[in-house]
């Protein structure tokens, strides 16, 4: 059966994790060239820096789940619910962020050897803005006065000129 995933018009913050159910000669061109995972969504095009396919061994000592809250910033109590099924999963994974769409709306047709395991927030602090600790950065932006700049004569340029030329005529003469 094959299944759908839509993506929302400017999407931000999503992970998503699926396993893939394929050996490792299928996988392979995956693991080479992740714009070809496109066409296990069943889309043209894909932003590939947003899109890890990898063996779940290469995270040995740290495992998928921690991957997911160190590597990828989910929450440790948003994976909790899930926390077994990650641990269980084997072979390859794919981890595609929502910056992989460039903020395009997408209804995605998984190739039927994706499972979709989950599909997680980033955990993102809220923006606070604090105040200067600085009195001198309160209060309003003045014009800051300044001394004007004096015109340059012109008197030592044109003498570095007539010096040149007559430096000029000089070796001319001597030369002849």
């Amino acid at each position: 059966m094959t299944q759908t995933l839509h993506i929302k018009e400017n999407e931000a913050g999503a992970i998503r994790v699926f396993a893939l159910s394929m050996d490792a000669f299928e996988v392979q061109p995956y693991l080479e060239v992740n714009t070809k995972v496109s066409e296990l969504l069943g889309i043209d095009l894909i932003d590939p820096q947003y899109v890890e396919v990898f063996p779940i061994s290469d995270l040995e000592g740290l495992g998928l789940v921690g991957y997911l809250i160190e590597g990828q910033g989910i929450a440790e109590d948003v994976l909790a619910p899930d926390r077994a099924r990650l641990n269980a999963l084997d072979g390859h994974v794919m981890i595609l962020m929502s910056a992989a769409f460039a903020g395009r709306e997408h209804d995605l047709t998984l190739d039927p050897r994706l499972t979709l395991i989950g599909e997680y927030p980033e955990d993102v602090p809220p923006v606070v803005f604090e105040s200067l600790p600085q009195e001198s950065s309160q209060g309003v932006l003045t014009g800051v006065e300044s001394d004007p700049v004096a015109p340059r004569k012109k008197f030592p340029t044109l003498l570095a000129i007539f010096l040149i030329a007559l430096l000029i005529a000089l070796a001319l003469w001597l030369a002849a």
